[in-house]
C-alpha cells in the first residue's frame, strides 16, 4: 500500500495475551501497581473507537504475525528471516 520501500507488518495476539502483557508492562513500571485499576484503564482504552478498529489494519498488511507464543526477540528473528 505504501510502495516498495515500506513493509506493513501487523502484529496480533489473543485478547487474553494482550491484557496479560499490558498488566505485566504496568507492573514493571509502577511500584504501586494496582491490578484492578490497571485493568479498568485497559478496558477503557480498548473501548475507544479508534482502538476498536486496529484489528482491521491486518487486512492491509503485507505480513501478519501472531505473537501469542513469541517473545519480543522472536518477532525480530521472524522479520529478519
Amino acid at each position: 500500500s505504501f510502495g516498495p520501500h515500506v513493509i506493513h507488518v501487523h502484529l496480533t495476539c489473543s485478547p487474553e495475551t494482550l491484557l496479560e502483557r499490558y498488566l505485566h508492562r504496568n507492573k514493571i513500571r509502577d511500584p504501586e501497581f494496582n491490578k484492578s485499576k490497571v485493568q479498568q484503564q485497559y478496558y477503557k482504552i480498548k473501548a475507544d473507537p479508534t482502538e476498536k478498529q486496529v484489528d482491521d489494519l491486518k487486512n492491509l498488511a503485507d505480513v501478519v504475525i501472531n505473537t501469542d507464543r513469541l517473545k519480543e526477540k522472536d518477532v525480530f528473528i521472524k522479520l529478519a528471516g
